[in-house]
């Protein structure tokens, strides 16, 4: 008998906290559901863990893979899931136990609403609470504020399977690590997204792992997203079908401002010095405030010199 929901978990070297992300699903209240043990190439011990779950659980398929990045991994994934939902989770989150109920409940109780999200906290390598999200709930807001930002959490999400192959890939590896945020904002342009207002997520943020390199590459691929939004939304053609990556020349031949880009490069850089400040990592907030002096504001207004320095002086004096 074919699983209700099929969890997609894709693991690339995630030894450290794959088996408590895989209990956290074995021990769901809904058990209906497969889960889709993903390797995209691992070396450490990812495969040998996931192997023993697959042993103790039938419900557990591990599923060796060639190392291709989150995207093609993911599609892989929703290519061979056969549940009619498709749940997406981590290898280092862990999923509330009544997640997966709670999410069908809502879709199942929704027919109009095609992919659902959830509020979640972030957690840090101690599975220590740091922070509460709460996504908007209504899919109208959801629509208007992802043209804005990605207010959707992917580890969270739960999909009708059937909805995401309406979408071309449906992930496009482009778009690295914003890989999600492209999927929503072309879902929202034909279906309707929502979010449970109810923790059912804890998202591990390792501040150890921040890089200021991830955050420029990050920062530049969510531009991109949005550009690429922005001329679907006037009907011309979508750029993105000819890129084969996103990059910071490939932004500015689209006509951003470098003073434009090297603004959300800094207030990204400066976002996560802050939090990294905050929970005690010091030498990782001054690499990334160090990494926004090549992006600092020169020639530009007044406002954003005095802006960026003062973000700058408010993170150093922050204890």
């Amino acid at each position: 008998m074919k699983p209700l929901i099929s969890v997609v978990m894709p693991m690339h070297n995630a030894a450290r906290y794959l088996a408590s992300a895989i209990d956290s699903i074995c021990n769901q209240t809904f058990l209906s559901w497969e889960l889709l043990c993903l390797d995209d190439g691992s070396t450490d011990e990812t495969r040998e863990i996931a192997m023993e779950y697959s042993r103790r659980d039938q419900r557990v398929t591990y599923v060796e893979l060639p190392h291709r990045g989150i995207a093609c991994t993911l599609n892989e994934g929703v290519r061979i899931a056969s549940g009619r939902y498709i749940a997406r989770m981590d290898a280092d989150d862990l999923a509330i136990p009544t997640r997966l109920e709670k999410q069908l409940k809502c879709l199942e109780q929704n027919p109009d609403v095609a992919m659902v999200g959830t509020a979640y906290q972030s957690i840090d390598s101690a599975n220590v609470v740091w922070k509460s999200h709460w996504p908007p709930i209504d899919p109208e807001q959801v629509k208007q504020e992802l043209a804005e930002r990605n207010c959707l959490c992917h580890p969270a999400m739960m999909m009708r399977a059937e909805s995401l192959m309406q979408l071309a890939g449906p992930y496009r590896k482009a778009f690295v690590l914003a890989e999600d945020y492209d999927l929503w904002l072309r879902a929202a342009e034909c279906l309707r997204i929502g979010n449970v207002p109810e923790v059912l997520l804890q998202y591990r943020r390792d501040l150890t792992s921040f890089r200021p390199a991830r955050t420029i590459k990050q920062t530049i691929s969510r531009l991109g997203c949005q550009i690429s939004a922005q001329a679907r939304a006037r009907l011309e053609p979508d750029p993105a079908e000819d890129w084969t990556t996103v990059d910071y020349d490939v932004l500015l031949q689209l006509g951003l401002t470098k003073e434009h880009l090297h603004f959300e490069i800094r207030r990204a850089l400066l976002s996560e010095a802050r939090q990294a400040k905050k929970q005690g990592f010091v030498l990782i907030a001054n690499a990334l405030m160090q990494a926004t002096s090549e992006y600092a504001p020169r020639g530009e207004s007044l406002f954003r010199q005095i802006d960026y320095h003062w973000r700058r002086l408010q993170i150093r004096a922050s204890v």
